[in-house]
């Protein structure tokens, strides 16, 4: 998909204007992503996409994340996948502005 005349170059393009945005799980704690010692943030292992958004010309969403999956109960995951079904869902994010300056939902770890 991200080949040379679809994504890019002069006749490319199909991705221009789409929307990216990362949903994923995560299954160390946050202590593991502070950016401190050795630790990379989750945003620094993600850059590459954001890269190769900007570089598609596609909109690059703020990624969302769910710490500690490895450890968590079939039902907190759960849960997490139904909030994540209903922001996807919104009506709101199709007006970007909108969506971004809207309240989170404190009851999930988002993206800082």
């Amino acid at each position: 998909m991200l080949t040379y005349g679809f994504a890019y170059g002069c006749a490319g393009g199909e991705l221009h204007g789409k929307d990216l945005q990362l949903i994923m799980s995560v299954g160390g704690q946050p202590k593991y992503y502070s950016g401190f010692r050795s630790y990379a943030t989750i945003h620094e292992l993600l850059r590459p996409f954001e890269r190769t958004a900007n570089q598609s010309g596609m909109n690059y969403q703020i990624p969302i994340w769910m710490h500690h999956a490895d450890a968590a109960s079939v039902d907190i995951i759960r849960a997490h996948g139904a909030k994540w079904i209903e922001m996807i869902d919104d009506p709101l994010r199709s007006d970007p502005q909108a969506y971004l300056n809207s309240e989170p939902d404190e009851t999930l770890e988002l993206a800082s």
